[in-house]
């Protein structure tokens, strides 16, 4: 009796854990360039002509940021200033409007520069005015993750004859200065993006099986020893 009771609650264990699996990841990038970007990405899409069963799709979206931040404070007195260099991406379904998820990496010099008063040149140098364009200090990184099981998204990622589907990337940037009243500030906004596609299925009925038998057979064996 206890036999058959430890062996129903590993049969439900084995169950759930081959409930679901994960194909190998599909990995994409979109190259270092100066924002206000639209580029698209293209990856296979979920192949349910074995028999699998999709189940719920997770899209990994990593964005860099990096460029040039400038500003003078023109202020006649001393001011903080206080800047941000960022991007806004956006990973979409086919259609350019449809956010699947979307991330903002940010380089920023919280919590602000005090700087004298204008000095009488707009030069972003001299004692009222800084630049910072070293790649290997500013810069921001930042990665989001978001999954979807809707089944609009499950039909519009599957295929049974091979088909691949195509993502957009968008790349805004919205850099931005804060200070007092009379501020001038300049941005050279570059970024870069990684994207990750996983799909979790069911395995085919006949493949969950032998996983489950499998695990019971090895279990029963080392039980019975």
């Amino acid at each position: 009796m206890r036999i058959r009771v430890v062996t129903a609650l590993v049969l439900l264990a084995l169950v759930g854990t081959a409930s679901a699996a994960l194909i190998e990841p599909y990995h994409r990038s979109v190259s270092l360039q100066s924002t206000n970007f639209t580029t698209s990405i293209t990856i296979p899409k979920f192949d349910t002509s074995t028999g699998r069963t999709l189940l719920s799709i997770e899209f990994i979206l990593s964005g860099h940021v990096q460029g040039v931040v400038q500003f003078e404070n023109e202020d006649a007195n001393a001011a903080t200033v206080i800047a941000k260099l960022q991007a806004e991406l956006e990973l979409t379904r086919p259609d350019p409007n449809s956010v699947l998820v979307v991330t903002i990496p940010v380089w920023d010099n919280s919590p602000g520069e005090d700087l004298p008063g204008y000095d009488g040149t707009t030069d972003f140098a001299g004692l009222s005015g800084r630049t910072y364009d070293d790649p290997n200090v500013i810069y921001g990184d930042k990665t989001e993750t978001q999954t979807t099981s809707l089944s609009a998204d499950l039909a519009l990622f599957s295929t049974t004859t091979g088909e691949t589907i195509t993502l957009w990337v968008k790349g805004t940037g919205t850099s931005y200065a804060s200070g007092p009243g009379n501020i001038t500030s300049s941005f050279s906004t570059d970024a870069s993006a990684e994207v990750t596609v996983n799909y979790y299925y069911i395995p085919e009925p006949g493949m969950m099986g032998l996983l489950t038998l499998g695990g019971l057979f090895g279990f029963r064996r080392r039980w019975l020893r």
